[in-house]
């Protein structure tokens, strides 16, 4: 999914529901499983795990949270403020708008330090079968390197230890006793 859609439907549905007649429309739960879907898939696009086909660059991601994060925090302000003209007593649309508020931090933090964490920058996609090679969108083209074992044996090396005069031991044999 695009994280502009998945921005749209999470924090724009709660401007929706709260800007306008909607919150005496809707029931309750259907507002909060709504809110919980929309939120769970943003967090999916937003920090689900790499690849994803079509996933937009880290940065694009991180403006997209950047974007939810300045929307949601003002939303609750608003709400707290009063400024909303919602069927709801006053010291509880206030406590909602501190839960929003809060928690939507607390998320949206937590969705930024994981994005943060799985980045990895400038990185090469290695090889995955011989001859085969992955291409992320926005990196560099990968660089094919010839398959080298982590350590080149000697031939030498391939001769099987016997044990020398340190005892139980094993000792590589000297290449040049060979």
């Amino acid at each position: 999914a695009n994280p502009w859609t998945a921005l749209l439907l999470g924090v724009g549905g709660m401007a929706a529901l709260y800007c306008t007649p909607l919150y005496a429309l809707v029931p309750a739960p259907v507002a909060h499983a709504h809110f919980l879907l929309a939120g769970c898939l943003f967090a999916w696009v937003v920090a689900g795990p790499d690849p994803a086909p079509r996933r937009p660059p880290v940065p694009v991601r991180l403006g997209v949270l950047g974007a939810a994060i300045a929307v949601h925090a003002g939303l609750s302000q608003v709400m707290y403020a009063g400024w909303l003209d919602l069927p709801v007593p006053g010291d509880q649309l206030r406590g909602a708008a501190e839960i929003m508020y809060y928690g939507g931090d607390v998320s949206e933090l937590l969705l930024a330090l994981a994005v943060a964490v799985t980045w990895r920058r400038g990185r090469v996609p290695e090889t995955v079968l011989p001859g085969l090679t992955v291409r992320v969108p926005g990196e560099p083209e990968p660089v094919r390197r010839p398959r080298v074992p982590d350590r080149v044996r000697p031939v030498a090396a391939l001769v099987p230890l016997t044990p020398y005069e340190y005892g139980d031991e094993l000792d590589e044999p000297d290449p040049a006793d060979l």
